[in-house]
């Protein structure tokens, strides 16, 4: 009796109070302007009333637009008085999937190209795959908790029975260099380790032309896959134009180290180097073919993240040829503008001929790969774009590091 008294204490009230807006939550929100009842939850339904065919049709004069449930056939109906008949509402054939019951555990591989300190964990640094069992097709959701400013987590739907991968991935930014232990209650639980790595560093004995140097952040191209830095050694900004002065950067001379020499107001000098360290700041000119500033030339410079002279920050490298021309084959426009709108924002940072003066127009990007006497690179030009060049090395290109 205590109930049916509540029970019809609340509907005198809303009775008595027709123009009253009313809002059923947990949260103590009022409802919305537009409405005159509105319920909130985010682990409950609205439920009608539910009848037979039979009920249905006795009720008493049924409201135009009045909604019930019919237990006979499954479906919910609403009374439409012009035709004085009950139609069925019409609900589309695709239901929610259902979830997915299985089973964690049969391997663990994990694809780390290294996470940092400070720096903002991009789609494809770190994917877990976790090998498990299916025994009811349906959807899945995985999300660990935050631990070092980082979590992984993975969603998907499996249509069969049987074995597959359940793919997660990290995103975050980590706080501190340590090994973490990374666990979920999903599937009869798993647990796996991922080590965060300190701040990139330049080089040792790094020569900057700006203060402290290019910030080290991360660009990454979801059609290639690859993670990058987000702007040019030396630049003091992403670029926010093809012809952004502030996001150009230094020029390189191929396989040099960053002495100074990448800086675009160094001096020059004429005196080639028989060493991979000249031991000076200056841009060396060449007059006399192949145009190296080494003489003997050295075609093992720049080879990979632990390569002589490498110039990129730890965990970084030169590019190869191949990697230029999936990044240009990604783009939408095969031309300098195609090159800024996509997610690496190059520009026409012009470059350096081999008597040390700078191009007015244009720009290029070295690679790592080399031919017997010059070394390609990713050449940008108003209306066209190509890697195919090969140029010589006392040329002065940019830079842009490419992650492990």
């Amino acid at each position: 009796m205590k109930k049916l008294t509540i029970l019809f204490f609340t509907l005198s009230i809303w009775i008595l109070s027709v123009e009253a807006q009313v809002a059923i939550n947990t949260n103590g929100s009022n409802p919305d302007t537009s409405s005159i009842l509105e319920v909130q939850s985010t682990n409950m339904g609205l439920l009608i009333p539910r009848m037979t065919n039979t009920q249905i049709q006795y009720i008493n004069n049924p409201a135009n637009g009045l909604l019930v449930y019919s237990t006979d056939d499954s479906k919910t109906y609403c009374f439409n008085s012009s035709d004085n008949e009950w139609k069925e509402l019409a609900i589309g054939s695709n239901g929610i999937t259902p979830l997915a019951v299985f089973t964690l555990g049969s391997y663990t591989a994990i694809a780390n190209k290294g996470i940092y300190v400070g720096i903002t964990i991009l789609p494809n640094d770190v994917i877990v795959q976790i090998g498990g069992t299916v025994t009811v097709p349906g959807c899945w959701s995985i999300t660990t908790s935050v631990i070092n400013g980082y979590s992984f987590s993975g969603s998907g739907t499996f249509t069969t029975t049987g074995t597959f991968s359940f793919v997660l991935r990290a995103n975050g930014t980590p706080i501190a260099a340590q090994t973490d232990h990374f666990t979920t209650g999903a599937g009869g639980g798993w647990s796996w380790d991922i080590t965060v790595d300190p701040a990139p560093t330049y080089p040792s004995g790094t020569e900057h032309c700006i203060t402290g140097g290019a910030e080290i952040q991360h660009a990454y191209n979801p059609v290639t896959g690859e993670t990058w830095m987000d702007r040019n050694l030396g630049a003091s900004q992403v670029a926010t134009s093809s012809d952004d002065s502030d996001a150009y950067g230094d020029l390189y001379q191929w396989g040099r180290l960053s002495d100074g020499h990448q800086c675009r107001t160094s001096g020059i000098t004429t005196t080639l180097s028989s060493t991979n360290v000249p031991g000076h700041s200056n841009f060396i000119t060449s007059s006399i073919s192949p145009y190296d500033w080494r003489n003997p030339q050295n075609s093992d410079l720049w080879q990979g993240q632990y390569g002589v002279n490498n110039p990129c920050p730890s965990g970084y490298r030169i590019p190869t040829q191949a990697e230029w021309e999936a990044e240009r084959l990604s783009w939408t426009q095969n031309n300098i503008q195609g090159a800024f709108d996509s997610p690496l924002k190059l520009t026409s940072a012009l470059y350096r001929f081999v008597n040390g003066t700078i191009s007015s127009e244009n720009g290029g990007y070295w690679t790592s790969d080399r031919s017997t006497n010059y070394s390609y690179f990713l050449s940008l030009q108003v209306n066209n774009s190509y890697t195919t060049g090969q140029n010589e090395r006392a040329y002065g290109y940019s830079v842009r590091c490419i992650k492990n």
